[in-house]
């Protein structure tokens, strides 16, 4: 199994885990951190939910540009992984904006942004044709 096989097998995998817990991180920060009103950007300069959640979000937003590139080389899975990265920067977005506004919109959109990811990478995950097709 050569590089790219083991990250178009394994990735997808390692991403919806992560979304998983950006999930239940997600819930922790909103029942036990504050934001504060004034200067909002303070959340992220003490260690909280809200800090492991955005450092998860960052991590997941790596991955997902590593799965999208590995997609475009192995010609597979590059509609999922456009639409799980779109949906993981949007999620990204959301949150950032929910951070600095405090609009429970944005809250809610964040959330539908994580579903569009969850879908995307659990399709990959259990798609018939999971393995790549091309080998070098």
């Amino acid at each position: 199994m050569h590089k790219g096989e083991f990250t178009m097998k394994r990735l997808p995998n390692i991403v919806v885990g992560l979304l998983v817990l950006q999930f239940a991180l997600g819930i922790l920060a909103n029942l036990y951190s504050t934001i504060p009103k004034v200067k909002p950007y303070e959340v992220f300069h003490h260690f909280s939910f809200i800090t492991i959640h955005a450092l998860n979000g960052t991590l997941l937003l790596i991955l997902a540009i590593r799965f999208l590139i590995e997609s475009i080389k192995s010609g597979d899975f590059k509609a999922e992984a456009s639409r799980g990265l779109g949906s993981i920067v949007a999620a990204f977005i959301f949150g950032e904006l929910f951070v600095f506004t405090q609009e429970n919109i944005f809250s809610f959109l964040m959330a539908m942004a994580f579903i569009g990811a969850l879908l995307s990478y659990t399709r990959v995950i259990f798609s018939s044709s999971s393995t790549p097709t091309k080998t070098k």
